[in-house]
């Protein structure tokens, strides 16, 4: 019996080596939020895609909130470089066009850099470069397309406006490449369609109170109007919380971009139009392409390293709605693992489209 404990010790021992060890290879991915934990919004949404993902794919996710605090996220950018053990991968978002401050933070360091959903603007890329360029370690850029997401949710809008459409848009803020990106998709959209006039767009601010206030003061300015574009939901619900205040909810229709649980909640009861996303999940395919990558399958041999790769959701029944509420409610729901190419060597490109995401999810 005493010889055989020291044997015994040691198989215990080596199963210990062998967890740590295997711990440690899991790679550590940290995210910089720029919105805060319990808004409700894309941001709060997003890290549960994100975090469901790395779940299954063996990825150690941190998410750091700034809060809607530009000079916080670079203040976090800097304090993560400067960890003994910095993370392996770092995610970050160009929001306030402040990408290019945090990247700089991670100069010369040996976390590789993921951009999601704001990509950088042209000037920007002039001054820093492109991936895998001057920066070294920013190895990729994927973006949802939000001039398709934007064009399905004019078409919804569309469909379910009566007459000519006359619109008045609440768009996001100056300060945001996305914001102008979504308008100029809107009105493209208008101006391809052959019919409809935009009446005049204003800033909301990402918010549904200033949406609110900003919907009533153009409804009273424009007494013809019979549709609503917005450019987030947060703003669509405090448009359409004006439209009822004015009594007006069947002349007017309301829609907006990122098919949020409110929103969602809202079109199959009745009071938004439609709602169309395609952001939300743009967290979960940066995990797939970095766990390709860290695997030895460079997600940029298929596609390139600067990616606009979305999933569109488009919401405008109550069956749709709630299809997507019940995503959004559990996340991890979807397999990812199906989507990665190194578990699948046949696999060209990828494959994230609604139909796939839909058939992938338990």
């Amino acid at each position: 019996m005493m010889k055989a404990l020291p044997r015994l010790l040691l198989a215990i021992a080596v199963c210990f080596l062998v967890t740590d060890g295997a711990q440690a290879r899991d790679p550590s991915v940290t995210f910089i939020n720029p919105g805060a934990e319990r808004s409700g919004d894309v941001w709060e949404l997003m890290p549960r895609f994100m975090k469901a993902a790395a779940d299954q794919l063996g990825l150690r996710l941190e998410v750091v909130y700034a809060n809607r605090d530009r000079i916080r996220m670079v203040e976090l950018a800097h304090q993560i470089a400067a960890r003994p053990v910095p993370p392996d991968y770092v995610v970050l978002v160009n929001e306030k066009e402040r990408a290019p401050e945090m990247m700089e933070a991670f100069r010369g360091t040996a976390s590789r850099l993921f951009l999601i959903h704001n990509d950088l603007s042209a000037d920007q890329r002039r001054l820093l470069g492109n991936e895998r360029g001057a920066l070294a370690n920013w190895i990729g850029t994927i973006t949802a397309d939000d001039g398709e997401i934007i064009r399905a949710l004019m078409g919804g809008l569309y469909r379910k406006t009566t007459g000519e459409p006359r619109i008045i848009g609440i768009g996001g803020d100056v300060a945001t490449p996305v914001s102008a990106l979504r308008e100029a998709a809107m009105r493209d959209f208008v101006a391809g369609s052959g019919r409809g006039r935009v009446l005049q767009v204003v800033p909301g601010n990402w918010e549904r109170d200033d949406a609110r206030r900003k919907t009533a003061s153009l409804l009273a300015r424009y007494p013809d109007a019979n549709m609503v574009w917005a450019a987030n939901d947060s703003m669509a619900l405090g448009a359409f919380d004006a439209v009822a205040d004015g009594g007006r909810r069947a002349a007017v229709r309301v829609g907006g971009m990122g098919a949020f649980p409110q929103a969602l909640d809202s079109v199959a009861t009745g009071g938004l139009a439609v709602t169309s996303g395609g952001n939300l999940l743009t967290g979960a395919w940066c995990m797939v392409m970095i766990r390709d990558y860290d695997d030895g399958v460079d997600f940029a041999a298929a596609g390139g390293a600067r990616q606009t790769r979305g999933t569109i959701l488009l919401a405008e029944d109550e069956r749709s709605a709630t299809l997507f509420r019940g995503l959004i409610a559990e996340p991890s729901r979807i397999d990812f693992r199906r989507f990665l190419r190194s578990a699948d060597p046949r696999k060209a490109g990828y494959d994230f489209s609604i139909g796939t995401v839909t058939a992938a999810a338990r």
